[in-house]
């Protein structure tokens, strides 16, 4: 797990409402829209979904998709990335806080498969550092 540093203030993605889960192909026209919303090419998302080792997590907050992160597990070791992280424009306000959950929940997920890497690409909003991180198991 990344150890927060303790000079930095926590955040409220705790407080963030709504829910993260599994995007679910009744989700594939919303996630349509709000990748062109970002201006991420649709492209991203057909290939997201015919990964077998990808996922697809959103947030979705009163009905609506505020959030999306895109977690590939790597099939020959127990590695991860993180590799697409969106926010919806229209929860700018909020926008560290949905990131923040998002990527909470995918470093879960990654822990859940035992990574002990997971390299951090670049979100649109270059929310993320480009440089592997490492994830304590134990």
């Amino acid at each position: 797990m990344i150890a927060r540093d303790p000079s930095t203030p926590p955040q409220t993605a705790a407080r963030l409402a709504g829910n993260v889960r599994n995007a679910e192909s009744r989700d594939r026209d919303e996630l349509g829209r709000l990748f062109a919303r970002t201006g991420v090419d649709a492209h991203a998302l057909r290939a997201a979904a015919s990964n077998p080792h990808g996922h697809v997590l959103v947030l979705e907050v009163d009905g609506a998709l505020r959030g999306a992160v895109y977690v590939v597990i790597d099939s020959k070791g127990p590695r991860a990335r993180i590799a697409l992280l969106i926010v919806d424009p229209a929860a700018a306000s909020v926008r560290n806080e949905v990131e923040e959950r998002m990527i909470g929940v995918a470093m879960a997920l990654c822990e859940a498969y035992a990574c002990v890497e997971v390299e951090i690409g670049a979100s649109p909003q270059e929310a993320l550092a480009q440089r592997p991180r490492r994830v304590a198991n134990g």
